[in-house]
Parts: C-alpha cells; sequence; structure tokens
C-alpha cells in the first residue's frame, strides 16, 4: 500500500470516528450464499473532498451519494459514502494500513475480528480470486466476528449515579 505517512494518521483517526467494519450475510431461500466483509465511511455530502480524497489517495473502493430520503428525518442532509468490499483491496489496501497505522478506540476490537475474517478469505481463496466455498472454519470464524461486532456496537447499559445529598439537583 501507498499512502503518505501523515495522511495515514489521519484516516485511521476519521475512520475511528465516522467509518464502519461490515460482515454482510446474503441468504437465497434460507441459504447462505455469499458473506462478503467490506468497510464503509459516510459523511454530509457537503464534506465530500474528504471522501473523495480518501478514494484518491487510497486508490481503492466506490463512492455514492445519497440523497435526502423520505423517510429521512426531517434535518438530515443528503449523504457520501466511500466503501470497499473488493477482497484484494481489504486485504492489501484496508488491513495493512490499520496494521501499520491502528485505531484508537472500540473499533481496534473490531476490526481484530473483521481482519481475521479478511485474512482467512484471502487465504483460502488463493489470495482473492473469487467464486471459492467456503469453509467450516471460515463459515465460524464469520459468525464469531459478527456476533463480535454486534457486541461491540451494542450500547451498554450503565447505571448512573446521582447526588442524593440535597445539594445536587
Amino acid at each position: 500500500m501507498v499512502c503518505p505517512f501523515t495522511y495515514a494518521h489521519l484516516y485511521s483517526g476519521f475512520f475511528d470516528g465516522e467509518g464502519c467494519f461490515l460482515l454482510e450475510r446474503k441468504l437465497k431461500q434460507g441459504k447462505v450464499v455469499q458473506l462478503t466483509p467490506k468497510i464503509q465511511v459516510g459523511v454530509r455530502e457537503d464534506d465530500d473532498s474528504t471522501i473523495l480524497e480518501i478514494k484518491r489517495i487510497l486508490n481503492c473502493g466506490v463512492v455514492n451519494s445519497q440523497p435526502q430520503s423520505k423517510n429521512s428525518r426531517k434535518n438530515s442532509k443528503p449523504t457520501i459514502t466511500f466503501r470497499v468490499q473488493d477482497l484484494d483491496s481489504l486485504y492489501n489496501v484496508v488491513v495493512d494500513l490499520f496494521n501499520r497505522y491502528p485505531l484508537r478506540t472500540k473499533k481496534a476490537r473490531e476490526f481484530k475480528a473483521w481482519s481475521d475474517v479478511v485474512c482467512l478469505r484471502w487465504a483460502e481463496t488463493e489470495e482473492g480470486t473469487k467464486n471459492s466455498e467456503y469453509s467450516s472454519k471460515y463459515l465460524a470464524l464469520f459468525e464469531e466476528a459478527k456476533s463480535v461486532l454486534d457486541a461491540t456496537r451494542r450500547y451498554p447499559d450503565r447505571i448512573i449515579m446521582t447526588r442524593n445529598d440535597g445539594k445536587g439537583k
């Protein structure tokens, strides 16, 4: 991967705040037909220069604009997203980037689980070729990683302590 040092740190931090690791499961008549790891970063469309710069520097992925939909919240705005889902780019660009410039938030745990899936798929598909059968090891790891991602994203129930000494409101 060729990515300027300063930019790599910036992208890692930006992804920590705005990015998302995804593991998509497509079923057909109840049977798994596709298991796809991917990443996505989205912002308001008026920040499109950031997304376009990410795509230009990483030299992979696709950029899509989404207009405000009828079902959107009243004040929502159109968005632009950068997505990478081809295995070659995930392995050689994304995994490499975040291994060299680690994420700092809870997303680091998501990355570990997600990247294990990408790396195993890469190894099992002769370095990224498509249409290879899913091994039982890959199926199990995919489901385990998906559980880690789901659990990490769940907001924990917290007990909020309040003052009960008459001094606080």
